[in-house]
């Protein structure tokens, strides 16, 4: 009788199915980046029927061996694990092991490192929304993709409540009841970053100061909120328009280089990189949290191109927000982005057609680039994975 309850005992358990962990693990990117990231990866986990994990570990700069406010991971530095019930401390030990022994690639599609856990840190995965890509876009993000992302958003980031009260705090102090220009100045490493699509070496102040001024005009009584990764940029604003503008303090550049490394050599701001506190990248990681919910908390976005405004308009789709790189460019980046594209897809089809008659080997980046144009012909819009 013993032996037959076991043996039903072991025939329970073997039926019990196990959770497949979709570990989101990180680059050498920002914080908005890596942000963008989860949204997409979300997207997929769960359409694979996997639970997603945020793992932002010592490959990114906002790690700190300290912990940052009483966690071990980036993300749960300033958000709540994606999956209440799966924070990154569930992670096995053998998965972090190979991770920290054999760290991925930069922008690696993924793969199952057991048979319980895929792992990745590709920028979006395969989510797209009618070809239209979460992140890495040179043009603004439309409506469509801004209302199904925001979903995302609302239901799997959500800031943690030390975050979240000193938001309200600022908000009711200095933005409440009144009409809130949200500008954000992206600047430092983004203007001498050669690999960017949008390569822009200095900041156009007076497109700013003309798009804020016709908003005043409109809204005379309204106030500035400006956030940027600079300081010379908060103050430009301030001496233009004076005591209406506010800013939340946080840790900016002041002087120095624009650009260093990060963890793996990428570039990044300077003043995160080269600062002799190891904790510093903590603390701007959480001051930009903050600025990125307080710009949300605006009724218009004046932006230059940035993952945090970005972010902010995938966030709240009935949001205004002008753009001050003119629209030609804009335009002229997305083109030139299709049209590298499409010569990549003619010299792939090309090579794919006249493989046969050559004797030489199929090279492992050909396959790779077989395997990605087979899947881009079957993408005909709309959401979907492979």
């Amino acid at each position: 009788m013993l032996n037959q309850i076991l043996l039903m005992g072991e025939n329970l358990v073997s039926t019990v199915k196990r959770d497949v962990l979709h570990l989101i693990c990180d680059r050498d990117v920002g914080l908005f980046a890596l942000i963008l990231s989860v949204v997409a990866h979300v997207h997929w986990a769960i359409r694979e029927g996997r639970i997603p994990i945020v793992y932002y570990s010592n490959g990114s700069v906002y790690w700190t061996p300290n912990g940052y406010r009483g966690r071990d991971t980036v993300w749960e530095y300033y958000f709540e694990p994606v999956i209440p019930t799966h924070p990154a401390s569930v992670i096995p030990a053998q998965i972090r092991q190979l991770l920290a022994t054999n760290p991925l690639p930069y922008n690696t599609r993924g793969y199952f490192a057991d048979e319980f856990t895929f792992v990745s840190n590709h920028q979006t995965g395969p989510t797209r929304l009618n070809r239209e890509s979460i992140k890495g876009m040179a043009v603004d993000p439309s409506l469509r993709l801004r209302k199904f992302t925001s979903a995302i958003i609302r239901d799997y980031v959500r800031p943690r409540d030390y975050i979240k009260h000193e938001v309200s705090r600022f908000f009711d102090q200095h933005l409440a009841r009144r009409y809130a220009i949200g500008v954000h100045i992206r600047g430092t490493d983004a203007l001498v970053d050669q690999r960017r699509w949008l390569k822009v070496n200095h900041i156009d102040f007076l497109r700013y100061f003309k798009i804020i001024d016709r908003l005043l005009r409109e809204h005379p009584d309204a106030v500035i909120f400006v956030a940027s990764d600079a300081q010379s940029s908060v103050e430009r604003i301030h001496e233009r328009f004076g005591e209406r503008v506010v800013a939340y303090e946080a840790i900016r550049h002041n002087d120095g280089d624009l650009a260093g490394k990060g963890p793996t050599g990428r570039i990044m701001p300077a003043y995160l990189t080269d600062a002799p506190d190891p904790d510093t990248a903590a603390r701007s990681g959480e001051e930009a949290v903050i600025e990125y919910l307080l710009l949300g908390r605006c009724n218009h976005l004046v932006h230059n191109g940035s993952g945090i405004a970005r972010t902010v308009l995938l966030t709240v789709p009935e949001m205004t927000f002008s753009n001050t790189i003119p629209m030609a460019v804009l335009w002229r980046i997305a083109f030139i982005r299709w049209q590298r594209n499409w010569h990549r897809r003619l010299a792939l089809a090309y090579e794919t057609i006249f493989r046969g008659t050559r004797d030489e080997p199929i090279s492992e980046s050909l396959r790779g680039r077989e395997a990605t144009f087979k899947q881009d012909r079957l993408r005909r819009g709309g959401l979907h994975n492979s």
